[in-house]
């Protein structure tokens, strides 16, 4: 493929704590860059919940399997605290 993907930040993370009660489920975006050989790069955003969870790119699929930790009631998350599974498939058409 001679692409390499960079986790950059989570963007967004309103899922619901963990041990909470909540009305609607929430959702983690995900900022990674995805960079070829050429230097070319592009900036994606995959969600735990509402939007995207995987993007294509040429014959191969990216996707965000989980985002961790999860939010819990008390305190805040640090950003370099932050882990994403992401699963590179190539797909078969």
């Amino acid at each position: 493929m001679g692409t390499h993907v960079r986790f950059l930040l989570v963007a967004e993370d309103s899922r619901c704590p963990l041990r909470a009660q909540c009305v609607w489920a929430g959702d983690g975006a995900v900022v990674f860059e995805v960079a070829r050989r050429d230097g070319h790069s592009v900036e994606h955003t995959l969600h735990t919940n509402e939007g995207p969870k995987a993007v294509v790119l040429n014959s191969y699929e990216i996707t965000l399997l989980k985002l961790n930790p999860h939010p819990e009631v008390t305190g805040e998350i640090a950003p370099e605290d932050y882990r994403a599974t992401l699963v590179l498939s190539e797909r078969l058409e």
